[in-house]
């Protein structure tokens, strides 16, 4: 079974979202593949069959709407979909 988690962080040493990454562990021990997806990600130790993308809000700061479009890169930039379009804007 392959697995697709979507969350807002993934890190290790964040004091309130840390749990999450041992859920991650355990869906981990239990599946072929997981693929996480963050908006932003951290510090993890995770086995080999779990990848892990960022969105890119670790490197934004402070977090406001207009950001949306870097989310969007973000996006396209896991699913290849960079190779088959064109970016009117480098953001």
């Amino acid at each position: 079974m392959n697995l697709l988690v979507i969350n807002e962080k993934l890190d290790i040493d964040d004091t309130t979202l840390a749990p999450f990454h041992g859920w991650v562990a355990e869906f981990a021990k239990h599946c072929e593949r997981v693929t996480v997806i963050s908006l932003g990600v951290g510090r993890y130790e995770l086995p080999g069959n779990v990848k892990v993308f960022s969105l890119g809000k670790e490197k934004l700061g402070n977090w406001k709407l207009g950001n949306g479009l870097y989310i969007l890169q973000g996006f396209i930039d896991i699913s290849g979909a960079r190779k088959r379009i064109t970016m009117p804007y480098s953001f």
